[in-house]
């Protein structure tokens, strides 16, 4: 069995920069992943994106294992390089 990982997404749902980022989170199978999305300065519903910023105005995804993050990432390669 594979360790449990989540992935916080901040940025608008529609917009070319997150929907870059989804499709790295998405583009594998990794049963033990769990994915939320929300626009920045929402009232998250989801725990996993309270107090998640975007970095200079960017989507910018969180990858989480065992209540630790890696650093925010910005970039689909860099968001791929730490799905890995």
């Amino acid at each position: 069995m594979g360790r449990p990982r989540e992935i916080a997404i901040v940025g608008d749902p529609a917009a070319a920069d997150t929907q870059a980022l989804l499709r790295v989170a998405q583009g594998a199978y990794r049963p033990n992943q769990v994915v939320a999305v929300g626009r920045p300065g929402d009232s998250p519903a989801v725990p996993l994106l309270t107090d998640r910023m975007q970095l200079n105005g960017h989507a910018t995804a969180f990858v989480c294992e065992h209540f630790a993050c890696q650093l925010p990432v910005t970039d689909p390669h860099a968001l791929e390089a730490q799905l890995a």
